[in-house]
């Protein structure tokens, strides 16, 4: 199952990242895999294409989750662009010989 947050967990007004820069984002969104599965997230592919990555994810309260610009352009996200992208995945565990 794929699907974009809602518009709360999108970014209002604007920002500026730099290269290398570190932002975390709380979504505002409280979200909670069913037993056995996993929540994976990702940047929405116009994002990604443009260098940002989401490299950790915390769901504490709210999902907050801490992105990257690792391009060498300033990329700037304004108010109502879709951050992320939502899988369920299911966990298999796989034992090893």
């Amino acid at each position: 199952m794929r699907t974009k947050l809602p518009p709360s967990a999108m970014v209002m007004g604007s920002l500026n990242m730099p290269n290398r820069y570190l932002e975390t984002i709380d979504t505002g969104v409280s979200l909670e895999a069913p037993k056995g599965y996993r929540l994976r997230f990702e940047m929405v592919p116009e994002l990604a294409r443009q260098g940002l990555l989401a490299i950790n994810t915390e769901s504490e309260d709210t999902v907050k989750i801490t992105i990257l610009n690792a391009s060498r352009n300033i990329i700037t996200l304004r108010q109502d662009v879709p951050l992320v992208k939502v899988d369920l995945e299911k966990i298999v565990k796989v034992e090893f010989e």
